[in-house]
């Protein structure tokens, strides 16, 4: 489940927006390479 994935990072001492920010880039990535590069 991606929220506990964010509050599993949260407690580890990550950034909770840095890993949005780095989940939403690899969407965008993987949604490029769907959609042909």
């Amino acid at each position: 489940h991606p929220f506990s994935f964010v509050v599993c990072c949260d407690e580890a001492g990550y950034d909770p927006s840095g890993v949005r920010e780095g989940v939403k880039s690899i969407l965008n990535r993987l949604a490029r390479v769907k959609a042909g590069g």
